[in-house]
């Protein structure tokens, strides 16, 4: 597949990526001159899907948004596969690079990101509005339904749902923004201790801008409580208007029994660490009156 690229000639080697979560496989290619690239595989029934990311990926580098520049969309009838080629950018993934800074640094970098993710929400016109109501409680009911045959339960479940059952209306004519869909410190990259990049825009989408903060409740503060504030505080600037940490907490406690679903069907080993995640979420958020979680009363 790789020699049929028009890219073949200047690629010397490929490396395989065993990192992430996503099904796509992902390979490095290797080049006598940079830049180097990323081929990402895809089945083909993602094709039409994978065609709108490579579309909205070569939108956002047209806009200066520090992601990877979109080469080239293919597919492989033979292989059963759909492909993306862009720009490989380096830099330490800042999951692991952010514990080994001093902690003024990893405010910095939080603050980095949150102003590059308002870059991103600010990057493209919306196609229309997006009914977040509609989308989210149907999603929900679904995630509540198979928690419930699947017979698992965690620390904290009543106080989240009812949370959501109190808040949905929270939802209701909400803006609609481009969102990046999975923005955390393991889709950022750092160099010299700054944000270099940002990578991974398959789950990318248009809704709440909100939306594109649950991570931090996940895979955000428990790396960095530093990064996290200043997430917050880049994204806006200032201190958050007060009608963010309650919709923050409804996504947070909206997504809780969906990161169970999502881990029981793609990787069932890993779910006790799943429900310990979702309790320690649901013990440091404030899912009763919409509050500032733990991590953020921590540095005030």
């Amino acid at each position: 597949m790789v020699r049929d690229l028009d890219i073949s000639g200047r690629v010397s080697a490929v490396e395989f990526l065993d990192k992430g979560y996503s099904a796509d496989r992902k390979f490095r290619l290797h080049s006598d001159t940079k830049p180097s690239y990323l081929l990402r595989v895809s089945d083909i029934s993602e094709e039409r899907i994978r065609r709108s990311n490579f579309d909205l990926l070569s939108r956002l580098s047209r806009k200066g948004i520090a992601c990877p520049r979109a080469i080239h969309f293919g597919t492989n009838a033979a292989l059963g596969v759909c492909f993306i080629v862009q720009t490989y950018l380096p830099g330490e993934c800042a999951e692991e690079a952010l514990p080994k800074l001093p902690a003024a640094r990893q405010y910095d970098v939080g603050r980095q990101a949150g102003e590059e993710l308002r870059r991103i929400h600010e990057a493209l016109l919306p196609p229309g509005p997006v009914d977040d109501l509609a989308i989210r409680s149907g999603k929900y009911a679904q995630y509540q339904k198979v928690v419930g045959e699947l017979a698992i339960s965690f620390e904290g479940q009543e106080r989240a749902a009812g949370y959501v059952d109190g808040h949905l209306h929270l939802l209701r004519n909400r803006p609609t923004t481009f969102r990046h869909g999975d923005y955390h410190p393991g889709n950022l990259l750092l160099q010299d201790g700054m944000l270099a990049g940002v990578v991974d825009f398959n789950r990318c989408d248009w809704g709440d801008p909100v939306d594109d903060f649950y991570k931090l409740a996940l895979f955000g503060a428990p790396v960095s409580e530093q990064y996290a504030r200043g997430q917050v505080i880049g994204y806006f600037g200032r201190e958050p208007p007060k009608d963010f940490w309650p919709l923050y907490n409804l996504y947070v406690a909206v997504v809780l029994p969906g990161d169970i679903v999502w881990t029981e069907k793609h990787y069932p080993q890993f779910l006790s660490d799943s429900l310990k995640r979702v309790e320690l979420v649901a013990s440091t958020h404030d899912l009763h009156d919409g509050g500032p979680p733990a991590w953020w009363r921590s540095g005030s």
